[in-house]
């Protein structure tokens, strides 16, 4: 379990995808606010190192598509 601070995320839900260079590695499990934005928890694979200290933006999967966490 990872939680990551954002100043916003517009559109982002429970159950989105989070990816790492284009792979799903896990997904958003809650959303919350904080004192300085947004919350998000992620429940990630254990299976794939990630760095702790990537930038995290929220993008979508089309003009019109779902959210997720790259």
């Amino acid at each position: 379990q990872v939680t990551v601070k954002l100043p916003e995320a517009a559109g982002l839900y429970r159950r989105a995808n989070v990816t790492y260079l284009g792979t799903e590695v896990g997904q958003v499990t809650s959303i919350g606010l904080s004192n300085d934005g947004v919350a998000a928890e992620l429940s990630l694979r254990s299976d794939v190192k990630i760095p702790s200290n990537l930038d995290v933006e929220v993008h979508s999967t089309s003009a019109v598509g779902e959210q997720y966490i790259a």
